[in-house]
């Protein structure tokens, strides 16, 4: 152990962020007792780090565990701090890494949140966030001001601007950008602008659909179709949905249960085959899990079933009290 301590303090700033990061991709926690002194160290130095070593050590530290939820709001001055000498895009990308971990620590009409907002609205000013921008860059800046965009002005007035640029750019008709089209389409509905963009994702959605067969990894794109469609529509999205409801396994589709529920509920599905097989899928997760040691997930996905009011999962949640 002293031995470790001693090299510790021989690593600089963004070698320590990087070890720190190996050992997330480990999955060895950094809080472990045996490597405390890299994460001790890391406090200690937090202060001074770099934009680098700051993005290194927030994707380290990044946790559901409490220990690491606990150790999060150390970046908040360091954050503060690198806000100040972001001017590239690089250093936007690095900025939003560290803040998507700290944003549901903020106050969304907080100095830093706001502080964060202005800096995105600086870029586009300066053309470093412009329509050539890669989409997975302009999701990721979307992200964070999703968290902030209902109670924060200047967050809204920067979210429609980055959607704006999103609708403008031809990457969009790529059938490889579905997989940001969830998040595309959340952050719009905080603002509902530009309306236009919405109604484009929903026709390449539609599209893309008629040429493929949809498996449960493409269910982003079901997800965008909504009752406005023709009936046609409907009942291909009806028939890819309940291809997939049958032909998996519920722990295959267990990732996707709150994603299926948003497809029925927005596309106002009311066949009551394809209604009937999602609540079955669900109850039979919540069985396998009512016996698992995870609590944690039994939780998680009782809270996310308990948005219907279907009456056999009524007496299911019943019996459990």
């Amino acid at each position: 152990m002293d031995t470790l301590v001693r090299s510790t303090g021989l690593l600089s700033d963004e070698v320590l962020a990087a070890v720190l990061l190996c050992l997330r991709r480990f999955r060895i926690a950094p809080w472990s007792e045996l490597l405390h002194p890299l994460l001790s160290t890391s406090l200690d130095r937090i202060g001074s780090f770099t934009i680098s070593s700051l993005s290194k050590w927030c994707t380290a530290i990044k946790s559901y565990n409490e220990t690491g939820r606990l150790i999060i709001p150390a970046a908040l001055p360091a954050l503060d701090a690198s806000m100040n000498q972001c001017r590239t895009l690089q250093d936007v990308r690095m900025i939003s890494t560290c803040f998507l971990t700290v944003v549901k620590l903020l106050n969304s009409k907080g100095e830093t949140a706001t502080k964060y907002a202005r800096l995105l609205s600086q870029l586009l000013d300066n053309n470093v966030i412009n329509r050539d921008t890669p989409l997975s860059d302009l999701v990721k800046f979307l992200r964070g001001l999703c968290f902030l965009a209902k109670n924060n002005a200047e967050a809204q007035l920067v979210t429609i601007r980055i959607l704006s640029l999103i609708n403008e750019t031809s990457s969009l008709d790529d059938p490889s950008s579905a997989i940001y089209f969830n998040w595309i389409r959340r952050c719009w509905e905080e603002v509902c602008e530009p309306f236009g963009l919405v109604r484009r994702i929903e026709a390449l959605s539609c599209r893309w659909l008629e040429d493929v067969d949809v498996t449960a990894d493409k269910i982003d794109l079901l997800n965008q179709v909504s009752y406005h469609v023709s009936s046609d529509r409907r009942s291909r999205l009806e028939q890819h949905l309940n291809q997939i409801l049958r032909t998996k396994q519920p722990q295959q589709l267990e990732p996707h249960l709150k994603y299926i529920f948003r497809i029925i509920r927005h596309s106002k599905i009311s066949n009551p085959k394809v209604v009937d097989t999602y609540w079955n899928i669900v109850l039979k997760c919540l069985e396998l899990h009512k016996s698992s040691s995870n609590n944690d997930e039994f939780k998680s996905l009782l809270l996310d079933a308990v948005q219907c009011n279907r009456i056999n999962l009524l007496i299911y949640i019943f019996q459990l009290c």
